[in-house]
């Protein structure tokens, strides 16, 4: 938002950066005046190295502090050493001295072009702010661009001589911080909700609407109300509007201010005779109608109507509309009392009235409820209704407004003071969000709630072994289910019922038989009686796509589907995501498309890792490839080092398919190398389903004694777990490793074998291994023929042939990563210096350091600062090629 307003600013400090301004620039604004935010983005613009240099007011009284860290910043880009050029003696004339030795060093060097950005400069140390006014001055960097962020800019003083750019005042990062702050933690979302209502990309506008927020909200000592206090500025913009409304229409509106939302009904038993005018307000288009609900279209139109009516006048209609808010209305009355009412409980009964308001869909109504809940409450917060409130949001799947609250449950206090229930919302939330499962503080909140909330701590174990089992980590699940008896017992009715779901999922990805239909029956009773109803649907039908009971699943998923309407948006979101798995593994790749479109629909572009490798394997089985590596990419920068190991496993079979397409089977045979070595303990090979293909790409590298160890796992596998993957595997891969005719006779028996319905896709596959044994052994042919005769295939089942592209663009650095490579490029991408690097993958700095040599290699780059430029021009082209 600060540089949709700031566009002639940015534009300024762009031109500057290019080379084609002044080679100094000084930006003047005060705090939330948008500053930090217009310098990120000019560095983003910058063509040559840049860097931020973010001033401390802590070092202000430390002499050259500031000088030295300024040098650092060129010598760190440059590889140089002006920094050992420091020599003063103290006297008065130091800081000139010092500064006539520095400015012969630096114009003795040759310096490549760059850009430096100092934000918060006038917080400099006076004897470094005289020392780099006067190298700056002098030009004694000539390929030195630099921008000076200041928040006040003196007539006199070693900034004054340089071309200036003021800024006025719009408060944007303040909103940002308020956001976060615990006087108003769901403020922003609110700001942001109505202002991109309101505004309707208009900067002016845009402007206009953060000029309601008082000064003393924006600087976060004061909370924030809602409908929003007016400023001046909006005052009389809406002046003129409301001039031209009736006496009548100004009552009906006053009632109707009062609220988010107020019943119809009841703004008209209120307005009493000037009821009539709603209609007609409703038909000018200042009120909506919705779910017999009125409220105002322009929220500005709503506060310049509220705050122009007396206190008085304000708390006598909150009194007559609370009065009216029974029956089906009750959940309106808290807002309402809560101006008139100092009862107890008031608190607790606007956040269930939120609750209300999450459940029916109305999330801007919430917002309200729930920061006028936050201002009455300070800091006696009733935590069990907060908790109740946040988890009906991770419901809703409205993560950040959950995060948020959570964020203000927590307080400024450590986590050990934090319950097993809002351990349990935020492992459900990490879960449910990004995929990650998120358990560092649980041995802390057991042994300190334990004894006194038993039944919550089993509560919170039983999430994270859903959650673990949802991930197929069937061992943490064990682990964690054991640790669960010891709360509520071994033979409670809880134990029993996370044992059983354990054991359903470890003999499903084990390849072993599940039980029975009666018997499932009685699970999913079982689990009802513990749970809500969807998770014995959710869960029992998960077990069985991985246990490739696919009829069996269907019911019961499209039990879930014909309810779609009554159930939580989690639970509907988990049962497409189940059902997409179910029917990928079935090989149903019409319905397949279908549900992945059903899943991306409307959802941010770039969600979790697990999604994005789903969409990439569609895409791939589509021949969308440039998609599909794109968003290969994507996941890779997603998963994080500590992520599920089979989320891992599937990104590497995806690139390993991806080389393959290319042929580029070296890439692929490392790939699913590194797979099959990771993986050997996870059980089955059936859950993975990468043999059959690293098989086949071995073969055609000429790999075919590796090829048989892989067969080997194959058969094993099958000895000890017959499924009906391998055996089909074993049966598609067996003529690979013959040769001669006595390869081109198994192809053809298999081809015969695999005519009936559920076998097509099979088929198809076996029949382009089939053409290129032909094309092999010089018969062009019937190879043709075969090729053609699989293309069909493929497309009847809505594929595209399963060929090499002639024309694709070249691997990117990102691609060319290993996996011990790729994290320290990523936390790098964040900012983050070597030992931090090293701390957070748990290695030396050595290592770290002798990585980021490798990739430097690789990358034909120098420096960190050129690595992090190719990989945003690389992200640039992408995105380019893909649009």
């Amino acid at each position: 938002m600060t540089l949709m307003i700031r566009d002639n600013e940015l534009a300024a400090l762009t031109r500057v950066v290019h080379g084609s301004g002044p080679a100094t620039i000084v930006m003047a604004g005060e705090f939330g005046s948008g500053r930090s935010s217009l310098i990120n983005a000019a560095a983003e613009a910058s063509p040559v190295p840049s860097r931020i240099f973010r001033v401390s007011s802590t070092e202000s009284t430390w002499n050259y502090s500031g000088l030295s860290a300024f040098l650092s910043i060129i010598d760190d880009l440059n590889d140089t050493s002006f920094n050992s050029l420091m020599r003063f003696d103290g006297g008065p004339e130091s800081a000139f001295h010092l500064a006539e030795d520095l400015d012969t060093a630096l114009r003795e060097t040759l310096l490549p072009p760059m850009s430096l950005f100092i934000d918060d400069a006038d917080l400099l140390d006076p004897l470094s702010q005289d020392v780099i006014g006067y190298l700056l001055r002098r030009r004694s960097m000539r390929n030195l661009r630099t921008v000076l962020a200041t928040g006040s800019l003196p007539a006199d003083g070693p900034w004054s001589s340089f071309p200036q750019l003021p800024l006025d005042p719009l408060g944007v990062p303040s909103l940002i911080r308020l956001g976060r702050s615990l006087t108003s933690p769901l403020a922003w979302d609110a700001v942001l909700e109505t202002v991109a209502r309101v505004s309707a990309g208009s900067p002016m506008s845009l402007k206009s609407m953060l000029s309601v927020v008082r000064s003393e909200v924006l600087h976060g000592t004061a909370p924030m109300s809602l409908p929003l206090p007016l400023g001046q500025k909006l005052c009389s913009l809406l002046a003129a509007a409301l001039d031209e409304f009736s006496p009548g229409q100004m009552a009906c509106l006053r009632v109707v201010s009062c609220a988010g939302s107020v019943p119809s009904d009841i703004a008209a038993a209120v307005a009493g005779p000037d009821a009539g005018e709603l209609d007609e307000l409703v038909h000018l288009g200042t009120l909506n109608r919705v779910n017999d609900e009125l409220l105002f279209a322009d929220a500005r139109l709503r506060s310049a109507v509220y705050h122009a009516m007396p206190e008085a006048e304000q708390l006598r209609l909150h009194g007559e509309i609370a009065g009216l808010c029974t029956g089906r209305h009750a959940h309106h009355r808290p807002w309402h009392e809560s101006f008139t009412s100092g009862a107890d409980g008031l608190v607790e009964d606007l956040v269930c009235a939120a609750r209300t308001h999450v459940h029916t869909g109305r999330i801007q109504t919430a917002i309200e409820l729930t920061e006028r809940a936050l201002t009455l409450a300070g800091d006696e917060l009733p935590t069990a209704a907060f908790e109740a409130l946040t988890e009906a949001l991770i419901m809703k799947c409205e993560y950040a407004l959950a995060r948020r609250l959570l964020s203000v449950l927590r307080g400024p206090v450590g986590d050990e003071s934090l319950g097993p229930t809002h351990t349990r919302l935020q492992a459900l939330l990490d879960f449910s969000q990004f995929g990650t499962v998120t358990d560092q503080h649980v041995d802390e909140i057991l042994a300190l709630h334990g004894r006194s909330a038993p039944d919550e701590c089993a509560l919170l174990l039983a999430t994270l072994t859903s959650c673990q089992l949802q991930r197929w980590e069937v061992r943490k699940a064990t682990r964690t289910a054991e640790r669960m008896r010891a709360f509520v017992g071994a033979d409670s009715l809880q134990a029993r019922v996370v044992d059983s779901v354990v054991a359903l999922f470890t003999e499903a990805l084990a390849g072993r038989e599940l039980p029975g239909p009666a018997q499932l029956h009685a699970i999913g009773e079982d689990i009802r009686a513990c749970f809500p109803a969807e998770y014995s649907w959710l869960l029992i039908s998960h077990a069985l796509a991985l246990a490739d009971r696919h009829e069996d699943a269907r019911p019961l998923l499209k039990n879930l589907s014909d309810q779609f309407s009554h159930i939580p948006s989690l639970f509907t979101r988990y049962a497409r995501r189940v059902t997409l798995l179910n029917e990928m593994r079935a090989c149903n790749f019409f319905e397949v498309r279908r549900l992945e479109k059903l899943i991306t629909a409307g959802e941010e572009r770039g969600g979790a890792a697990q999604d994005l490798i789903t969409s990439a394997m569609i895409a791939i089985l589509d021949n969308r490839h440039d998609e599909a590596k794109a968003t290969v990419r994507a996941a890779r920068r997603r998963i994080t080092p500590g992520a599920s190991r089979v989320t891992t496993h599937q990104l590497a079979i995806v690139q390993a398919k991806l080389a393959m397409h290319d042929r580029d089977f070296a890439a692929a045979n490392r790939h699913f190398a590194q797979v099959r070595h990771s993986s050997a303990a996870d059980g089955s090979p059936h859950l993975l389903r990468f043999h059959d293909d690293y098989i086949e790409s071995l073969v055609y590298s000429g790999h075919t004694d590796r090829a048989l160890e892989v067969f080997g796992d194959l058969t094993a596998a099958y000895d000890k777990a017959p499924t009906a993957w391998t055996e089909h595997a074993i049966a598609r891969t067996r003529p690979l490793l013959l040769t001669g005719e006595e390869s081109l006779q198994a192809f053809a028996e298999l081809v015969e074998t695999w005519q009936q319905p559920g076998f097509e896709y099979l088929r198809a596959r076996t029949l382009f291994s089939y053409a290129n044994r032909l094309t092999e052994l010089g018969r062009d042919g019937e190879a043709r023929d075969t090729r053609e005769l699989a293309g069909a295939i493929f497309a009847e089942l809505g594929l595209d042939e399963l060929c090499a592209a002639d024309d694709q663009p070249a691997p990117t650095l990102l691609d060319r990563l290993d996996d011990k490579e790729l994290p320290v490029v990523q936390l790098l991408l964040k900012g983050h210096k070597n030992h931090v690097i090293a701390h957070e993958l748990f290695v030396s700095v050595r290592t770290v350091e002798l990585r980021l040599t490798n990739i430097y290699r690789k990358a034909g780059v120098k420096s960190r600062f050129e690595l992090m430029r190719l990989i945003e021009a690389e992200a640039t082209d992408e995105d380019e090629r893909v649009g």
